[in-house]
C-alpha cells in the first residue's frame, strides 16, 4: 500500500474549508506543546467504491509503517475537531489501553444503531450502551494492530450488509460496529471523560458557556431565525456570522453588516482584528448589538402583532 502523508509543514489547499484549517492549526499548536507529531491523511488510501472513507482509518498501522514512522501511541481524530490549547496530554491517561471517549447525547440514534447492527450483523448480540464511545477520537498502540486488521476484515466480509443497514436505517457506518467489535474482543478499554470529545452540548452547558462569553461566532447554514444567536445576544455576546442562509438578510439576524463575513482567506485577518477590537473594548462594541438584542426581547410581541394584522386583514 503506497500511502503519502502530509506532515502539515506546507500550506493547505484552497479547496479546504476554514473549519478544517482551524482544526489543523489547533492540533499543530497542541502537538508542539506536548512533544507529539501531527500527520494529516490528505488522500484516499483506496477508492471509495472499494472501502468507505471512514473505514479507511483502520489502516493506520499500515500507513505508519509505509511511511517508516515510529510511535508509542496513536490518536486517530476527525478533521472537524478543535483541541483546546491547554488540553491535558491525554496520552498520559490511557494506561496503554484502547482509549475512547464516552458518547454523550444522541441516545435515540445510538439505541437505533445498536439495535439494527445487532439484528443484521451481530446475530442479536447486544453491547453495554453505557460504554459506547465516539469513533472520532480514539487512542491505540502497537498491541492493537490485530484489532485494526479485524475491523478492515469485518468491513470487507460484510460490506454489502453494512451499506444496506446504513442506507436503510441511517445509523452511521463504522462507529457502532467498532463498539461491537471492541466490546467483543479481549482488549482492555480506558474511557476518558467526555470533556475530551465534547459535542452536542446540553442546554445548561450552552447557557453556562454563553453567560461567560463575550463573543458568539456562528458560521453555520442559518436556515431561519436561529435560536442560539438570539440567546447569545440576550446574554451579552457580540455576534459574528457568515452570510449563509438567513444571516445574509438584515431582518433575521439584524446585526451591522461589518460583523458578517464571506468565508474567504482574505477575511481571516479582518475577522481576527474585529475579535481583538471586541476584547479590547467590549462595552463600546456591544452597543452595536443593542438593536438586535431589543428585537429579540420584543420578538414575542412583534409576532403577536404580525399575526393579528394577518388575520384582521381577512
Amino acid at each position: 500500500m503506497n500511502i503519502k502523508l502530509n506532515d502539515t509543514s506546507g500550506r493547505y489547499t484552497s479547496s479546504r474549508s476554514l473549519p478544517y484549517d482551524f482544526s489543523i492549526s489547533s492540533w499543530k499548536n497542541w502537538c508542539s506543546k506536548n512533544d507529539a507529531e501531527l500527520f494529516v491523511l490528505e488522500d484516499l488510501l483506496l477508492p471509495k467504491e472499494d472501502t468507505a472513507i471512514c473505514w479507511q482509518r483502520y489502516y493506520l498501522f499500515d500507513i505508519l509503517e509505509a511511511n517508516e514512522i515510529n510511535y508509542d501511541q496513536i490518536l486517530m481524530v476527525d478533521s472537524d475537531t478543535i483541541v483546546h490549547p491547554n488540553c491535558p496530554n491525554f496520552f498520559n491517561l490511557t494506561e496503554h489501553k484502547y482509549t475512547g471517549v464516552h458518547n454523550e447525547g444522541s441516545y435515540d440514534w445510538i439505541f437505533r444503531s445498536i439495535e439494527n447492527y445487532s439484528k443484521y450483523l451481530f446475530e442479536g448480540r447486544m453491547i453495554e450502551w453505557w460504554k459506547y464511545f465516539d469513533s472520532g477520537f480514539w487512542i491505540v498502540n502497537e498491541k492493537h494492530k490485530d484489532f485494526a486488521k479485524s475491523m478492515t476484515d469485518f468491513y470487507h466480509n460484510n460490506k454489502d450488509v453494512i451499506l444496506q443497514v446504513e442506507n436503510t436505517f441511517h445509523v452511521g457506518t463504522e462507529q457502532t460496529p467498532l463498539n461491537f467489535m471492541i466490546q467483543m474482543s479481549d482488549n482492555e478499554i480506558t474511557h476518558l471523560p467526555y470533556e475530551f470529545n465534547m459535542n452536542d452540548m446540553n442546554r445548561k452547558e450552552i447557557l453556562d458557556t454563553l453567560i461567560k462569553s463575550k463573543i458568539y461566532i456562528d458560521f453555520g447554514t442559518h436556515p431561519g431565525r436561529d435560536k442560539i444567536p438570539r440567546e447569545a445576544v440576550l446574554l451579552g455576546n457580540c455576534i459574528l456570522t457568515n452570510k449563509k442562509g438567513s444571516a445574509n438578510n438584515p431582518v433575521d439576524i439584524s446585526i451591522p453588516d461589518r460583523f458578517k463575513f464571506e468565508e474567504t482567506k482574505k477575511n481571516e485577518k479582518i475577522l481576527n482584528n474585529i475579535i481583538r477590537e471586541i476584547f479590547n473594548d467590549y462595552y463600546k462594541q456591544f452597543k452595536n448589538f443593542l438593536p438586535y438584542q431589543l428585537d429579540v426581547k420584543n420578538g414575542k410581541n412583534i409576532f403577536k402583532r404580525q399575526a393579528t394584522n394577518i388575520f384582521n386583514s381577512k
